[in-house]
């Protein structure tokens, strides 16, 4: 994924933030799966939604746009650990919604480094940004 911003974008949208009070909710980030959500506008509206659920925790919270990519693109990713990504369906937040987190190999644990490998193959594997603004 290259775009102006630079190559350190997978590192602002791929966060996989920890939630401590719901540790069952964390490492992991939701998509939507355009095998739901075909068009780009029904796309930016559903971010847009998003982003006002999001500004009520955090102020200066946007959606600027989508990436695209694949399931069976990030379902292939492994580092040399062997860890790589799961993919999920989770339509109790809407049909369209998909979650992906991090998948350990058979070396155990995912240490920092292979959570920053990961996270730039899966970088790699999604287009440029498709801007948009929802102008609240």
């Amino acid at each position: 994924m290259q775009d102006s911003a630079g190559s350190l974008l997978y590192k602002v949208i791929f966060q996989f933030p920890t939630n401590k009070s719901d540790p069952s909710e964390s490492n992991k980030e939701s998509l939507i799966w355009t095998r739901y959500v075909v068009a780009p506008a029904e796309v930016n509206r559903l971010g847009c939604q998003q982003e006002l659920v999001r500004r009520q925790r955090k102020a200066t919270a946007r959606y600027s746009g989508y990436i695209l990519s694949t399931v069976g693109a990030i379902r292939v990713i492994r580092n040399a650990r062997g860890h790589g990504f799961y993919l999920i369906h989770a339509p109790e937040e809407g049909r369209h919604h998909l979650e992906v987190g991090y998948k350990r190999g058979p070396e155990g644990d995912l240490k920092p480094i292979d959570k920053d490998e990961l996270k730039m193959f899966l970088a790699q594997k999604f287009s440029t940004l498709f801007s948009h603004n929802c102008g609240v």
